[in-house]
């Protein structure tokens, strides 16, 4: 399969690299956010020979890149935040393909947990409580300093995931004198996001009624494998996406 990785910063560079050792062919765009990309991007000559496309450019151009693709008839990969905003009656096709990354729902221990759920080994599921930190030195934002764009989002799709939907009682609470943190209490599920301390931290916390449990989440290479494969296999048509975009949508509107 020919992909168009479009971004070369972090995780462009990975997707690209990644989709070469599962054997695609990788052709790896870096457009700057300047007008000439949406000139460039509107023609047929960017997606020339192009079966799927993966956008991993800041967040403010998901959505224009996105629906290049789908215009253009691709299944496109987009990184997170799948958007940067949302609005009522947002419209967005059914096919082709348009899937968010939501790369920690293949995290082996997300995966451990929510078997553990599913059998009811915790007992009835009563709530969530994610946590990630990083080092205040680590910080590096991409996008307007936003802890949640940076971070908060993965937490929020995976207990979203695990429990099986959340309702938001509040917005995220942001404080910023001298730390980069953010909490979000959103009923049953508690999330914390900071650049703040010394060391790096990434944990999930499920309470049942007979049992509780607490992952330590270390950085995973095969979460990022497993979602591209999974990705492939749905524009096969083999697998169902394990998050509609509508999905991904919905939970970041909770935190706007």
């Amino acid at each position: 399969m020919k992909f168009l990785v479009i971004g070369a910063g972090k995780a462009g560079t990975r997707h690209a690299t990644n989709l070469r050792n599962l054997g695609h062919d990788v052709r790896l765009e870096d457009k700057p956010p300047t007008p000439d990309w949406r000139s460039y991007f509107a023609s047929d000559f960017a997606w020339r020979g192009t079966d799927a496309a993966v956008v991993a450019t800041p967040p403010s151009t998901h959505y224009e890149l996105a629906e290049q693709a789908w215009r253009h008839g691709l299944p496109v990969l987009v990184e997170k935040p799948v958007f940067d905003r949302v609005w009522p009656g947002m419209m967005l096709p059914i096919t082709p393909l348009v899937m968010p990354v939501t790369n920690y729902r293949f995290h082996p221990s997300i995966r451990a947990l929510k078997r553990e759920i599913e059998d009811g080994d915790l007992g009835d599921l009563i709530g969530l409580r994610a946590e990630y930190c990083e080092p205040l030195s680590d910080w590096q934002p991409s996008y307007e300093c936003d802890p949640w764009l940076e971070a908060g989002v993965h937490l929020a799709d995976y207990t979203y995931w695990l429990m099986g939907g959340w309702a938001v009682h509040g917005k995220p609470i942001q404080r910023w004198r001298g730390k980069v943190v953010s909490s979000l209490d959103a009923g049953l599920v508690s999330i914390f996001v900071g650049w703040a301390g010394s060391g790096y931290h990434h944990r999930v916390t499920a309470f049942g009624t007979e049992a509780m449990r607490s992952y330590d989440l270390q950085p995973s290479v095969e979460m990022h494998y497993a979602q591209l494969k999974h990705f492939i296999a749905c524009i096969e048509g083999t697998e169902q996406p394990i998050c509609p975009v509508a999905e991904a949508i919905e939970i970041l509107s909770r935190l706007l």
